[in-house]
């Protein structure tokens, strides 16, 4: 396989551009793209078999389910980080968290006091 062919394969949307300027629309946009994509994602990989799940997408790459389960944990982590970075500025504390669920896509981070 060609050094081109990795590279896509490598980065099939393009490597990270810094300095990228996002209009209100362009937000809007990608903040639409990642409120789908749970549902999408789930309804793609639900009726995947085993070998399906367990094929590299890439010779050396990660199998289908690696992919799933790092999708899977940096969202959580993401989504753990911009509530607890809400905190700051508020009289719940992250030492007042109970637990994070997940359910079907959902997300919810659960304080003593109340659901997020």
């Amino acid at each position: 396989m060609e050094q081109d062919q990795l590279e896509k394969l490598r980065y099939p949307t393009g490597k990270f551009e810094w300095g990228k300027e996002y209009s209100e629309d362009d937000t809007q946009k990608l903040i639409e793209k990642i409120e789908d994509f749970p549902a999408k994602f789930e309804k793609l990989v639900r009726s995947m078999r085993n070998d399906q799940l367990d094929t590299a997408y890439r010779e050396g790459g990660w199998t289908v389910r690696q992919v799933i389960h790092h999708l899977f944990d940096s969202h959580v982590n993401a989504y753990t980080r911009f509530k607890l970075a809400l905190f700051i500025n508020s009289t719940a504390r992250p030492s007042s968290c109970i637990s994070i669920r997940s359910a079907m896509g959902k997300i919810s981070l659960v304080t003593k006091s109340r659901a997020i």
